[in-house]
């Protein structure tokens, strides 16, 4: 055990206190099926983008060879991007966006709230001093 926590899970809303929001750690875990007809050598390319457009995380690519079996109608391809460092600078809306040859293919919402602090739900426990 190292002592870190770690989070997994499926969300599309982080809360935090201020911003910019960091967190240490990130991983973005995607599952892509491929048909027949879209056998070959895939570039796939991840980047989290602000209301703007602006490109916040630098994009993560990865090569994978897509192989549909001949008994098989389709075929998936597992990426895991790792981000470090993942520092979202303000509040707001954000994308996921997922690229298959230059095309996008996906883009899923990311939301960085802000904590509403009167409400009970959004308490933070103290420790025992």
């Amino acid at each position: 055990m190292t002592g870190k926590m770690t989070l997994v899970g499926i969300f599309d809303v982080i809360y935090a206190k201020e911003a910019p929001v960091s967190i240490i750690m990130c991983s973005l875990a995607v599952r892509l099926r491929f048909d027949q007809n879209e056998q070959g050598i895939k570039r796939i390319k991840c980047t989290i983008v602000d209301s703007d457009g602006i490109v916040i995380v630098p994009a993560t690519e990865t090569i994978v060879q897509v192989r549909v079996l001949p008994e098989w109608k389709t075929a998936t391809a597992q990426v895991v991007a790792l981000i470090p460092q993942l520092r979202l600078p303000h509040f707001g809306d954000y994308s996921v966006e997922l690229e298959i040859d230059g095309r996008l293919e996906s883009a899923s919402p990311l939301y960085v709230r802000e904590v509403p602090m009167e409400s009970p739900r959004f308490q933070i426990p103290q420790r025992p001093a």
